[in-house]
């Protein structure tokens, strides 16, 4: 609660701070206001700051970071008012106003730069820390943040979790006895996420995991950094409203508006697909849905064969090839400050014998999932969530990612995000379980949009 009113208050400041500049500059420049330049100004300022997590003021323990995250967000606010001006602005804007904008741009820029992180600082300064982190760790951020924080507690295990009311807790993450290979690792991380989540149930409390593979899993946030590790990110809010309603009628109506994409979309794939596979040129496909129950999923065939279109059907190839991913991590080592790292593979099989180069395009863009947008009108699939696993796939995987089972299943997720098709099997697992434990709006809108981009990464989908 305490972090959504500092969230509010900078928010409201910079609402504040942006219409004294902007009256300002209509008096001292002698300008007419000009309300729909300004009220777009305004927007995507907001929209910006927003989609960098610049409300947040945990990320004003590092000012490289913080400059770096607003430099993002302010060229994304000038090419996006500069793109939106020349084609739909033009005509309504004066002449005459121009001056004003910029004015405004200017000295709301020299605000954000200056002043506003001088607040942010102090509202992070009024924020307590608690510490649960590795000699190591617990001297880099004595070194690096003693001067941030001014209420710090230090805890000696997990059973001290209930002394933390509100603020940060940074954990260091420990193996538990027994883990001796990567593929156990990442169950144990799991688990050791929802144990400390469960600790702080019901707290205004935000976590940062330590764990030397944080770099590999997502794009690193830069908050605090240890050891220039950064931190995995967890709260203990279970975003019901979101989870329940806001997401379910989000996944509906954007697949409603993306249904003319689809339908033009089989006009080109469905005359290629009867030439080079045959009929049927869509078929569907038995996936795991929520809590593991089964459903018809439609995809545009990229294949010559139809594996999966009937229960109990397996295809013996893949399979063999699944087996070899998990032993990947499975037959590393592990200790309690690292070990080997496996080599960045492809999920799925390249150069297959039953596909061809049409096959090929239609998986490397992605087009052969379009299909799916009547899985989620249907209700069995969201827009974002893990990919729907065949049965025979999770009879192979370990207990532990079963948990990626507890959330929806979806068009895309965090670890396609993070490099597609190329992640060991494990490190996907995880990412899927994460996801299921943390996912809210902003994280979900952030997936949708790095899709986009990753959608041009051709070389890392197969």
């Amino acid at each position: 609660m305490r972090e959504r009113i500092q969230n509010g208050a900078l928010a409201g400041v910079d609402l504040l701070v942006f219409l004294v500049v902007y009256l300002a500059g209509t008096f001292l420049l002698h300008r007419p206001p000009a309300v729909i330049p300004a009220a777009l100004l305004l927007f995507l300022f907001s929209f910006s700051f927003w989609y960098h997590r610049l409300f947040t003021p945990l990320l004003f323990a590092s000012r490289m970071g913080y400059t770096s995250l607003l430099l993002n967000a302010l060229l994304v606010v000038f090419l996006l008012f500069a793109g939106t001006w020349w084609l739909l602005l033009k005509s309504l804007w004066p002449t005459t106003s121009r001056l004003l904008i910029l004015f405004t741009f200017v000295l709301f820029t020299l605000y954000a730069f200056l002043f506003r992180y001088s607040l942010g600082r102090f509202f992070l300064s009024r924020t307590p820390v608690a510490l649960l982190l590795r000699p190591e760790h617990r001297k880099s951020f004595r070194r690096e943040y003693a001067s941030v924080f001014t209420t710090v507690q230090e805890l000696k295990g997990e059973e001290e979790l209930d002394r933390v009311k509100r603020g940060i807790l940074l954990i260091s993450y420990r193996a538990s006895p027994g883990v001796t290979s990567r593929a156990e690792m990442w169950g144990d991380y799991l688990e050791s996420v929802k144990r400390i989540k469960a600790g702080v149930r019901g707290k205004s409390v935000r976590i940062l995991f330590f764990h030397p593979e944080n770099a590999s899993l997502v794009a690193p946030v830069p908050t605090i950094l240890l050891d220039d590790l950064p931190a995995l990110e967890a709260t203990p809010s279970r975003r019901l409203f979101y989870r329940s309603i806001a997401k379910p009628f989000l996944d509906k109506t954007l697949a409603l508006l993306g249904l003319p994409f689809l339908a033009l979309a089989f006009c080109f794939v469905a005359p290629m697909n009867a030439v080079r596979f045959g009929l049927p040129v869509l078929f569907r496909q038995w996936r795991l849905g929520r809590d593991r129950k089964p459903f018809r999923l439609y995809k545009f065939r990229s294949m010559r064969i139809l594996s999966g279109s009937r229960k109990g059907e397996k295809d013996e190839t893949h399979l063999r090839y699944l087996l070899t991913l998990l032993n990947e991590e499975a037959s590393l080592p592990w200790n309690d400050g690292g070990g080997e790292r496996p080599e960045r593979r492809a999920r799925k099989l390249r150069n297959r014998q039953e596909s061809d180069f049409w096959g090929t395009i239609l998986r490397k863009s992605s087009v052969d999932e379009l299909p799916q947008l009547i899985n989620v009108l249907q209700g069995q699939m969201s827009l974002v969530g893990p990919r729907p696993a065949l049965d025979y796939e999770v009879d192979l995987y370990p207990s532990w990612s079963l948990q990626r089972f507890q959330g929806p299943q979806g068009l895309t997720g965090l670890w396609q995000v993070s490099g597609r098709s190329v992640l060991p099997l494990h490190t996907a697992l995880f990412m899927d379980g994460y996801y299921t434990l943390e996912y809210n709006f902003l994280m979900d809108f952030r997936i949708l949009f790095g899709t986009a981009r990753t959608l041009f990464s051709f070389s890392q989908v197969f």
